[in-house]
């Protein structure tokens, strides 16, 4: 039996409507270069990024999830 990809387990996750950062990315799924797994899904589907203060430390990182497509 096949394992699912870390490719894969991201892209369910953020179909079901839900965001990922990197940190929970490595959490979930063991998956350090989120980055690029969203950057391979790119390529089928629109995501986008938006970056996000984080209060406490004062750095900031990105959260993705998908943006559905409508013609304009």
């Amino acid at each position: 039996m096949k394992r699912e990809t870390q490719r894969a387990k991201v892209k369910r996750w953020l179909l079901n409507d839900k965001t990922l950062t990197p940190i929970e990315a490595l959490e979930m799924f063991g998956c350090f270069r989120l980055a690029h797994i969203i950057w391979d899904i790119r390529q089928n589907r629109h995501v986008y990024t938006r970056m996000i203060k984080h209060p406490r430390y004062g750095t900031s990182f990105a959260e993705y999830s998908f943006k559905p497509w409508s013609e304009s």
